[in-house]
């Protein structure tokens, strides 16, 4: 059984209570009481209190429904003497506000207000704030419990409630499943829940202000696994536009497992954890620690508005998504499961939009995360920047997925859009074993116009990587996504970049080493045509050693940077053995490759002496034995690969199979490998005359 069958499952159980209990005759049994008196613990001029109606409910044997009538907008302030509400212990119990902007309770910094250890309760269309603890506690085993309409950690006006905002809501313990926390994403549940059917907007809570240490608008703790938190707005004001941020807005704790943070996509009309309905997606902005921070194993954040307001259009700032180090196979965005996976928040669709964050988008210390099919830094839309400082980082973070799985589901929506950041799209260090396959790094939705990013890709400093798959995997550098089958699927855009496309660092003796970079396009779009370069060079090499770029059948395009096509600076290192093979590699504003300070030892690129069209060869010389490759280029760099023939000897070269054609005229370049992996530069170019240009042999 699958996880998310495990989630729709438990939500389930709650529908079937409901369902049960309508069609057993539940509610017409079900005890009423009305609250007409908002004083705390005794009635003064009324009938019943809350603290009574709650008392009597959980005695009386039989599902209770609590209405309030208080003649207008009106504040219960607890009392202090009198402790706690009674706790919500016998079940069924469903607590219905007359809504959160006419009831308000205030907790006068006791522990908590509703304390629910029972199952199948429901409480909605309340304020509350000011408690020591959590407005509401969800503990021992609970399940299939739900809070709607509420505003937790504000007054009814929408104002900072109280000085003791510590958590909005806590769901704790073992066995603490299935439990809901703003929409049910469908047509909500008739009778006892629900009463006259309230609008999917009309669930959403507003959880917010909770600053007092530890700061958790909803806190999942203690292995509590498979609840849900949709459609709220959590760190924000009421509408949505402006922040009133917790320090985290959702806080997942160790060994809990299976919650969704949003939009899930289970089907089933009944099922309360939705279909992928428009009103899933929760509005998670302005909080100052964490947007959302995981600390538990296969966790869903899908369809959410992260960082911006309501608009999805605008910055509210705030801290980002955070994976912790004990956290693994934790998914931010689409599954790639087929259903529901496509389409913005407010449409359905599991995209994130994480963006206008203070720090990075997505912050990754954890393994396995994937990250997949989100809007990073950019607009609802796509077509506007929204920074956040860094789009995605991941450190110490093994078997790391940015972008598609490569498995044939869903493959062409599992690419992220990261465009916009302030520093890099994509920042890695520490990292092992990790993909990052078909994303746009740098341009908009359309791959129309650039949204650069500082540089698209920035790997090392002092935290070199290795065994990273940039691109089409060839060679099992991200195998443990079981080897796919290398495809364009596979293949990222990574253009329109301020700085580098990608930039590899690191220190002697740990820098970037073992990345295959393969099949992208580096300064164009998808289609390899339009210009649309990175500002400095397309991939720049500080102290990395070790790395390919290019494969025979999975060239990259690194075209029109600022700088050079390919930079390596060795700071007068010793070689660094970066192998570059059958890219394609023009229109650069400098070289088309550069060894600089040492990089890759400088070796002398080969020389070309000769060709010959009818026998089709193509003949130099080279200082260096090794495998040589030539190119056709229009200038001085190689826009497109011939063939390749290995020469261990320091003699004269071949490369045979070449086919001479009418066409524009054309230069012809080399470059050749050592046996060490260090690639030249393209040696001087041979012009070729004018009937003639050269095409690659079968």
């Amino acid at each position: 059984m699958s996880s998310r069958e495990n989630i729709r499952l438990a939500s389930l159980t709650l529908a079937a209570l409901v369902i049960l209990s309508l069609t057993a005759g539940m509610v017409p049994a079900a005890i009423t009481y009305v609250v007409d008196d908002p004083g705390d613990p005794t009635p003064n001029t009324g009938i019943l209190t809350l603290r009574q109606a709650l008392a009597s409910s959980e005695s009386d044997g039989v599902a209770s429904i609590i209405n309030f009538s208080l003649g207008g907008p009106t504040v219960i302030t607890l009392n202090g003497p009198s402790g706690t509400l009674p706790a919500l212990t016998e079940g069924q119990t469903w607590i219905q506000g007359p809504g959160a902007d006419q009831l308000e309770i205030d907790g006068i910094g006791l522990a908590l207000i509703f304390d629910i250890q029972s199952s199948g309760n429901a409480i909605s269309g309340i304020s509350m704030h000011n408690t020591a603890s959590e407005q509401i506690l969800v503990q021992g085993g609970a399940s299939n419990n739900w809070v709607w309409g509420c505003r937790l950690g504000m007054d009814m006006v929408g104002n900072p409630g109280g000085v003791l905002n510590t958590r909005g809501v806590r769901i704790t313990g073992t066995g603490t499943d299935g439990n809901l926390i703003g929409t049910d994403g469908g047509s909500p549940p008739s009778g006892n829940v629900s009463p006259g059917g309230a609008s999917n907007e009309a669930e959403r809570n507003v959880i917010s202000n909770h600053t007092n240490s530890p700061g958790y608008g909803v806190e999942i703790a203690d292995s509590a696994s498979a609840n849900r938190v949709a459609g709220n707005f959590i760190g924000t004001s009421v509408d949505g536009l402006s922040s009133q941020g917790n320090s985290t807005g959702v806080a997942i704790g160790a060994g809990c497992t299976e919650n969704c943070i949003g939009v899930s996509d289970a089907s089933a009309p009944t099922d309360l954890l939705g279909g992928g309905e428009t009103n899933e997606w929760n509005l998670i902005s302005g909080n100052s620690s964490s947007s959302v921070s995981v600390r538990g194993s296969s966790n869903w954040i899908s369809g959410n508005l992260i960082g911006t307001d309501v608009t999805g259009n605008a910055a509210l700032g705030g801290a980002g998504i955070r994976i912790n180090s004990i956290g693994s196979d934790n998914v931010i965005g689409t599954d790639g499961d087929n259903s529901s996976d496509a389409g913005p928040p407010k449409s359905g669709g599991e995209q994130n939009v994480i963006s206008g964050t203070t720090g990075s988008g997505v912050l990754i210390e954890g393994n396995s995360t994937t990250v997949a099919g989100n809007h990073i830094g950019i607009d609802l839309a796509g077509m506007s920047a929204l920074p956040n400082a860094t789009g995605v980082r991941f450190v110490g973070a093994g078997s790391t997925l940015v972008g598609t799985n490569a498995d044939g589901v869903s493959d062409a929506i599992e690419g992220n859009i990261i465009s916009g950041n302030t520093t890099s799209g994509i920042t890695f260090g520490y990292a092992v074993d990790s993909v990052i396959w078909g994303n746009v790094i740098g341009l908009n939705a359309s791959q129309t116009g650039a949204i650069p990013n500082g540089d698209g890709i920035w790997a090392g400093g002092t935290e070199g990587s290795s065994r990273v798959s940039i691109g089409v995997d060839v060679n099992g550098v991200g195998g443990f996504l079981g080897s796919p089958t290398p495809s364009s699927v596979m293949s990222n855009v990574i253009s329109g970049n301020t700085g580098y496309g990608i930039q590899l660092r690191g220190d002697l003796g740990d820098g970037s080493r073992r990345i295959h970079i393969m099949g992208n396009f580096i300064g164009t779009d998808a289609t390899g045509t339009a210009s649309l370069g990175n500002g400095a060079d397309g991939i720049h090499f500080g102290w990395a050693y070790g790395n390919v770029v290019g494969h025979i059948d999975w060239p990259n395009v690194i075209a029109h940077s600022g700088g050079h096509g390919i930079l390596v600076d060795g700071f007068l290192s010793a070689p660094m053995a970066n192998t570059f093979t059958a890219n394609s590699i023009h229109s650069n504003a400098g070289l088309g490759i550069e060894n600089a300070n040492g990089g890759n030892g400088e070796i002398t690129p080969p020389t070309i002496t000769a060709f010959d069209s009818a026998a089709g060869t193509i003949s130099g010389t080279t200082a260096v034995p090794g495998t040589v490759e030539v190119f056709a280029d229009t200038s001085d760099e190689g826009r497109q690969f011939l063939g390749r023939t290995y020469h261990p000897f320091l003699s004269p070269w071949t490369v045979t199979g070449v086919v001479f054609a009418v066409g524009p005229s054309d230069n012809l370049t080399a470059t050749v490998t050592d046996a060490s992996g260090n690639t030249s530069e393209f040696g001087l170019p041979l012009s070729i005359p004018v009937e003639l240009s050269v095409f690659r042999a079968d």
